[in-house]
């Protein structure tokens, strides 16, 4: 019987694995005057097929491990997860904010005395290549907490934050004070230009977690809340709430809420009217102290 090498890839040198030794595959040839393999021939190409046949598997296998990791890895998208996609994909083309704040809170100024902080105005914030600009205009009046009325001090407070230092200029009883520290502004209205920042940063410190859409000023909202698992500098202690709203349709913040470990709402700030890419320019991001102005600088 006559026979020749072929396969399917027309290769003569591709062997078939047959108890668990390598053999030229072969097939009745329909021409048959192909010359008979001979003893010496077929032991050369069986060889050859030896040598080069698990080179080609090896490059096989070597893809397929390749891939183990991954499919190990593979895990279902968190809802966590799902959430910061959402937003930073609403947030992917903001390059400036602009937009009405108010707050309230724990004004924190004397040791043991109940002082109260409530505040308005405008919160400004723009990219200048890889820096974060921030200006913080806002009307402000101090006031003791208590059941009775109580007329409050105003002050009146400049904050910006020029990308390197943090500059805070505040009138009251006519005296204006210019303090230069290191930056400290985190307000969530900035999520929008940090993206995915805001969602190391609360990683970092806090538990996070999910909570059912809610309605804020009528509007739908995602709520992300933290709990904070060490006590922090400015006196929170373990176990106080970071509660985050932004609006579901756009991503953008609507409130903010700090509770202690008792359930006390320390700060809360309300987000209205925030506008999307306003021409704003660099120039709107410095602040000089006024001739009058005493300045302290705490950056050293």
């Amino acid at each position: 019987m006559r026979y020749c090498c072929y396969n399917a890839f027309h290769d003569p040198h591709v062997a078939v694995r047959t108890d668990a030794r390598y053999v030229p595959r072969q097939y009745k040839c329909a021409d048959e005057r192909m010359p008979t393999l001979n003893k010496t021939t077929e032991t050369k190409t069986s060889q050859n097929h030896v040598r080069r046949l698990p080179w080609r598997w090896a490059a096989v296998w070597g893809a397929l491990w390749a891939l183990l990791p991954a499919l190990a890895h593979a895990e279902p998208e968190t809802p966590i997860a799902a959430l910061q996609k959402t937003l930073t994909q609403h947030w992917k083309d903001i390059r400036a904010l602009r937009g009405d704040i108010s707050l309230s809170g724990d004004a924190g100024l004397l040791p043991g005395i109940p002082l109260q902080s409530d505040g308005s105005g405008t919160l400004s914030a723009m990219k200048s290549g890889k820096t974060l600009l921030v200006r913080l205009d806002l009307t402000n009046t101090v006031s003791v907490r208590s059941e009775t009325q109580s007329a409050g001090l105003r002050q009146r407070i400049v904050t910006v934050f020029d990308g390197t230092t943090q500059n805070t200029l505040t009138e009251m009883f006519g005296q204006k004070l210019l303090t230069q520290s290191e930056p400290a502004v985190n307000f969530a209205a900035l999520a929008p230009l940090t993206g995915e920042a805001l969602f190391r940063m609360l990683d970092e410190d806090y538990d996070i977690s999910i909570l059912p859409e809610q309605k804020v000023d009528g509007q739908t909202a995602h709520v992300l809340q933290g709990v904070l698992r060490t006590a922090y500098d400015n006196g929170l202690e373990p176990g106080s709430k970071l509660t985050l709203w932004f609006r579901a349709r756009d991503g953008m913040p609507i409130m903010t809420r700090m509770t202690d470990a008792r359930g006390a709402t320390v700060l809360q700030i309300h987000y209205a009217n925030i506008q999307k890419n306003p021409p704003l320019t660099r120039e709107s991001f410095s602040l000089h102290a006024p001739p009058s102005a005493v300045v302290a600088d705490q950056t050293r």
